[in-house]
């Protein structure tokens, strides 16, 4: 009987393991002009480094700065305290019908940036790397247990900004084999004052059928039943 128990933990142990590794194995989406709008169709989100003096914040485009791989950007300090436009991303090429983890790419810099994101407007979680002051709403790789942020070790050419991959969760790819992803910078000014937000791209990952998962219970009960 202890034999078995140890065989099951085993088993499950190497599952968790799959699923967190599953993190750093999705499919990378860089988020660029042609993949990314304002969620509220507004045409004009975006701007260079130093393109100020808008009626609205701009999201910058950072690609000549960060080097390595280009990041849009809000709450820089010129900016700090305004309220961002929400993005959408829209992953293409996708199976329709597909179930998918999805996942979001950010940079953080000693850890006191932060992003929001979701898979609906209304879904938004907020997400940091290892800031342990942002706010008890925002999942932060260091202290969350459910392990939805991971580090992916990927830094630019200055070594100074770690990237940082949370999981947005589960959805299916609609009948045109897309997946929409939704970024903002955080609601509250404080957070904004204080953590900078630096979007790379999106990642996502096919779920897999249940079969899949059926086959996995059923070699366990069998290696269980071979053992007694």
């Amino acid at each position: 009987m202890k034999k078995s128990i140890l065989i099951l933990a085993a088993v499950l142990f190497a599952v968790t393991g799959l699923a967190q590794a599953a993190h750093m194995d999705a499919t990378f989406v860089n988020a660029t002009v042609n993949n990314t709008v304002a969620a509220n169709g507004d045409a004009e989100w975006l701007g260079l480094e130093a393109d100020y003096g808008h009626g609205q914040p701009l999201w910058r485009d950072r690609d000549a700065v960060v080097g390595v791989f280009g990041v849009f950007t809000a709450d820089e300090s010129w900016d700090a305290g305004s309220d961002y436009l929400t993005l959408k991303t829209t992953i293409t090429g996708l199976n329709a019908g597909q179930a998918y983890n999805v996942y979001l790419d950010f940079c953080g810099n000693t850890g006191n940036w932060s992003i929001m994101g979701g898979l609906s407007e209304s879904t938004i979680e907020g997400f940091a790397g290892t800031s342990k002051t942002i706010g008890a709403n925002y999942h932060i790789g260091t202290d969350d247990a459910s392990g939805r942020v991971v580090a992916t070790g990927g830094v630019t050419t200055s070594g100074n900004y770690a990237l940082h991959r949370a999981l947005l969760g589960e959805t299916t790819a609609n009948a045109n084999g897309e997946i929409a992803v939704f970024v903002d910078d955080s609601d509250n000014v404080g957070v904004r004052d204080t953590y900078r937000v630096w979007y790379d791209g999106v990642a996502y990952e096919a779920v897999p059928e249940p079969a899949t998962m059926s086959l996995l219970g059923i070699g366990v009960l069998a290696l269980i039943r071979r053992k007694k």
